[in-house]
């Protein structure tokens, strides 16, 4: 039952700053370093502490974990805002290239004692050109119905 879960997103390494890769056809590819690596936590609110605890040793976050409709989208957003930035000046180059989606993936966390969680990785996001931005990362989870509906 989703209902009664919570979730949580962590942001376990992020960039501080990183060089542009430029654009054309022989630009440098620079992809942003440390790459952008984000935990998704789902806990539940049935602690006796009144806490809120991983549910990572149920059988139920496992599967939770293997899940496939959760996905992230990474875009630039300016500083000062929440306003993205998809499209440079010529209106058809992005100012991301690479990798701009992640699943999850399941993997060990070793800061956490070898624990199965949920990350979501970009290894290969790169910005195409010079300037101060935000990484603006996004979670989606696919639902809803299949189009076009069934015949009857």
């Amino acid at each position: 039952m989703v209902d009664n879960r919570n979730f949580e997103l962590i942001v376990r390494q992020q960039p501080k700053q990183a060089r542009m890769c430029g654009v054309g056809g022989k630009a440098d590819r620079r992809p942003i370093d440390p790459p952008p690596i984000v935990q998704l936590r789902v806990t539940t609110p049935n602690d006796a502490s009144g806490g809120l605890p991983p549910i990572n040793a149920d059988k139920e976050a496992s599967a939770f974990l293997q899940n496939p409709y959760y996905f992230m989208f990474a875009s630039l957003a300016a500083p000062d805002s929440d306003e993205e930035l998809h499209l440079l000046k010529d209106g058809k180059t992005r100012y991301t290239t690479g990798s701009v989606v992640s699943s999850l993936y399941h993997l060990k966390d070793h800061e956490n004692g070898g624990k199965d969680a949920g990350f979501f990785v970009f290894p290969d996001l790169s910005v195409r050109t010079e300037g101060s931005y935000r990484l603006k990362l996004s979670l989606f989870e696919v639902v809803g119905q299949v189009y076009p509906p069934p015949l009857p």
